[in-house]
């Protein structure tokens, strides 16, 4: 499962993707991925959303990437 809070929080720590991807167990695709469509979205660390406790599953994942490709931020 992807771990999303993390690798936000990670990346606005300054870790580089392969720090992130170590610390969190993703592959770098994954992580390239998850902040490419979250910075589409304009989703940043702090979140200014309700936070999503620990990971989520992968049919989470798919809906929030889905979400994240039509430009939904909620």
């Amino acid at each position: 499962m992807v771990d999303y809070r993390s690798i936000l929080r990670l990346h606005s720590q300054g870790n580089s993707q392969r720090e992130i991807e170590r610390e969190v167990n993703s592959s770098r695709h994954t992580i390239s991925e998850v902040l490419i469509q979250a910075e589409a979205a304009g989703i940043t660390w702090p979140l200014n959303v309700v936070p999503i406790e620990g990971t989520i599953s992968m049919r989470e994942h798919h809906g929030l990437v889905s979400r994240l490709k039509a430009g939904e931020t909620t």
